[in-house]
């Protein structure tokens, strides 16, 4: 399992699991993705090729601000990202290439709510937690 869902009213709380922080990263995108665009993840003819690179103060903070472009971008161009070829991750620095095609826009996820999200090492890998206003 990648990741699952579990529903509150008026947020959707993400549980993301990754082998590394590079699947972690990718992951917590797909699962975003997922819950926008549920039919449409799994259609691979991609259209649109976005080149990214983050900044910011620690892992966490960089998930929030990579989730928030992915979030951003999907909004403004109505694209459905779903593959993501991580470049390069550092503590502060993420790099990748985010594929996708054209889709009806959706406007189920509002925001990130930044000062939750979580993320900690496991036995098996790394797991997020993150929690979406919708």
């Amino acid at each position: 399992m990648k990741f699952k869902f579990i529903d509150h009213p008026k947020i959707l709380e993400a549980i993301i699991l990754g082998n590394n922080l590079e699947e972690l990263f990718s992951n917590a995108a797909l699962a975003m993705m997922t819950f926008l665009y549920p039919k449409e993840i799994g259609i691979n003819d991609h259209e649109s090729k976005e080149n990214i690179i983050l900044k910011s103060s620690d892992h966490s903070a960089l998930l929030n601000n990579f989730l928030t472009e992915i979030l951003y971008l999907t909004k403004t161009k109505n694209i459905c990202y779903n593959s993501f070829d991580i470049i390069k991750l550092t503590d502060n620095t993420v790099e990748l290439q985010a594929y996708g095609r054209r889709v009806k826009r959706q406007e189920i996820i509002n925001d990130l709510i930044s000062h939750k999200t979580q993320i900690k090492p496991i036995e098996f890998g790394w797991e997020a937690v993150i929690i979406f206003d919708i």
